[in-house]
């Protein structure tokens, strides 16, 4: 019978295995291992994510049940316990070089820096109070939050870190690597004049939603020339922490949207 690869076959062809083993040589992944290989685990716990397996056991008996597969990715049989053994002792670090090196490959092609757009967000991912004790997030449940700068030109994050739950968005925001000449994209959680102020003398645009209880004065009213604009305007902040923090002139427009005014940008964009 002829043989056809797999679709998974297809996306690991994206990782070349030489550059693998590199990695794996600089950790001495495979030293004294007998039955499961550092790709093999890799294999098998990138197809559990893919396949949203819920358990160890789960996802072995799901990789057991394509076994006629294995011998084509390189990979071969696993167990739980031994499966268990290696996700415990094996570096986590060769993992996050290779996610770093696929990501340099991906990352801001075809993209001129005064044209780059990026998005940040945050999300909470809830843990087990028992087993994430050091994540302490709310009565019960522990958490943590993976803060992000997203690419949606390429679809590929630029970077991410990881915190406790509690960790506010915007204390994250202000350690991220942001490029000079680019447009953000951010929610009102880092709403923050200091921090905008900042941007603006970085030569960073953003845009994010305005505060319903923003204090402002209309500087300049600006021409509208889209039907789903209402409103063009210079602004400059009035209240007191506003003068203080964020003295610089911003344009604000309100759109058909609920929330009225809706953007808050830089002046120059």
């Amino acid at each position: 019978m002829k043989h056809a690869n797999t679709v998974f076959h297809q996306l690991l062809r994206v990782i070349p295995r030489h550059r693998f083993e590199e990695v794996v040589r600089r950790y001495d992944g495979d030293r004294r291992i007998r039955s499961l290989s550092c790709w093999t685990q890799f294999c098998v716990m990138l197809y559990a994510q893919l396949c949203s397996r819920q358990s160890l056991r789960d996802v072995v008996s799901a990789w057991e049940s394509h076994a006629s597969r294995h011998y084509h990715l390189g990979a071969g049989s696993v167990r739980r316990s031994t499966l268990a053994d290696a996700n415990v002792k094996r570096s986590a670090g060769m993992y996050l070089e290779l996610f770093y090196w696929l990501l340099h490959q991906f990352r801001g092609k075809g993209i001129h820096r005064k044209d780059a757009v990026r998005l940040i967000d945050s999300t909470t991912i809830d843990l087990c109070k028992h087993q994430f004790e050091w994540a302490s997030f709310r009565t019960g449940k522990s958490g943590v939050k993976v803060h992000t700068v997203y690419d949606p030109d390429a679809q590929v994050p630029t970077f991410f870190s990881i915190t406790a739950a509690k960790k506010h968005d915007k204390k994250a925001a202000e350690h991220m690597p942001l490029l000079p000449g680019a447009t953000y994209v951010f929610d009102r959680a880092y709403n923050d004049y200091a921090w905008f102020h900042d941007l603006t003398q970085r030569d960073i645009r953003f845009v994010s939603r305005m505060k319903r209880n923003a204090e402002f004065e209309v500087v300049a009213t600006l021409p509208v020339s889209d039907d789903g604009v209402l409103e063009d305007q210079h602004i400059r902040l009035s209240s007191a922490k506003g003068r203080k923090e964020c003295p610089t002139i911003l344009r604000a427009s309100a759109s058909c949207m609920r929330d009225g005014r809706a953007c808050l940008y830089h002046h120059d964009l």
